[in-house]
């Protein structure tokens, strides 16, 4: 599975718990959109590693340039997985 290293993941039981917890509600609002991204983007990775890294999976143009733009808001808690997919998309 993609990770994105010094990062700490929260598994909600039950989305009441969130509404509870203003701190955690807070934040995911604030952060929802790179969030949503992150998700994407390790979704993506998965993917691309479990069909052995088949260029047809990269994320090239647009998509590229979003998910990059969200992992450089953090440096630095991009997994090796994640980095790699990210500059072999870069390819022409």
């Amino acid at each position: 599975m993609a990770e994105f290293t010094q990062a700490v993941e929260v598994t909600i039981a039950h989305e009441e718990r969130v509404t509870a917890w203003p701190r955690l509600s807070q934040e995911i609002s604030d952060h929802c959109d790179g969030l949503r991204i992150r998700q994407r983007l390790t979704d993506a990775v998965d993917n691309w590693e479990h069909a052995s890294r088949e260029r047809i999976l990269l994320n090239p143009g647009a998509s590229l340039s979003v998910a990059s733009g969200c992992v450089e808001q953090v440096p630095g808690t991009a997994g090796a997985m994640v980095t790699a997919f990210l500059e072999a998309s870069q390819w022409p």
